[in-house]
């Protein structure tokens, strides 16, 4: 592997449109990449903001063939994090974490649990909302 062949990538568009998620941005001495694959995991999908930063390769060392890796943004990226704990977050603030035996939901406005036609809504001024099979409770 050529030492070109790992870079650092900044993205500037994202496109989610197709069978796969593609991306435009600015790699090794700030080359203009564009159609750049972006690497995720099943079942799991995000869209990473301009400014977010990947590790990219280029694959046989062709600059036509580059994969991303790994997107922050280190704007929205959580800092500070337990040991072992893990988080799913976005730009907006919100927030599904696992630390220790706690499952925390953080989010601006509104959780939403829903399980078929039965849910549970709680609101950012403290009300709650229960529905299910022949009950529709609302916190007075």
């Amino acid at each position: 592997m050529h030492a070109a062949d790992l870079f650092r990538f900044q993205v500037s568009e994202t496109q989610d449109d197709g069978a796969m998620q593609t991306l435009k941005g600015l790699g090794y001495a700030s080359e203009e990449l564009t159609g750049v694959h972006r690497v995720m995991p099943f079942g799991l999908a995000s869209f990473a903001p301009a400014g977010s930063h990947a590790l990219a390769v280029a694959m046989r060392g062709q600059r036509s063939l580059v994969a991303a890796l790994g997107l922050e943004h280190p704007d929205y990226r959580l800092r500070n994090r337990e040991t072992g704990s893990t988080a799913i977050y976005d730009m907006h603030g919100n927030v599904v974490s696992l630390v220790q035996q706690s499952l925390r939901i953080v989010h601006a406005e509104q959780i939403a649990l829903v399980c078929g036609s039965a849910s549970i809504v709680i609101t950012k001024d403290g009300k709650m909302a229960f529905t299910a099979s022949g009950v529709d409770w609302q916190q007075a």
